[in-house]
């Protein structure tokens, strides 16, 4: 990563900086993207199990897709 950074212009004083800033955005955010969709989906999680199995499936599946 360090010398990826390095190689399109940005300092080494501001890589622990970019770092910081990549994992706030991929893991903070999806973080409380995935709290913001268990808030607001609980409910169905009772009572349709099988859908929301089936469903969360290929979210995941789209997911890693595009990643």
């Amino acid at each position: 990563m360090k010398a990826m950074l390095t190689a399109v212009g940005i300092g080494s004083g501001a890589v622990p900086a970019a770092a910081a800033i990549s994992w706030v955005l991929k893991d903070g955010l999806g973080c409380l993207g995935m709290i913001l969709v268990a808030g607001s989906f609980g409910s169905y999680f009772d009572v349709e199990t099988k859908r929301m199995r089936w469903a969360s499936d290929f979210l995941h599946i789209g997911g890693v897709a595009v990643r």
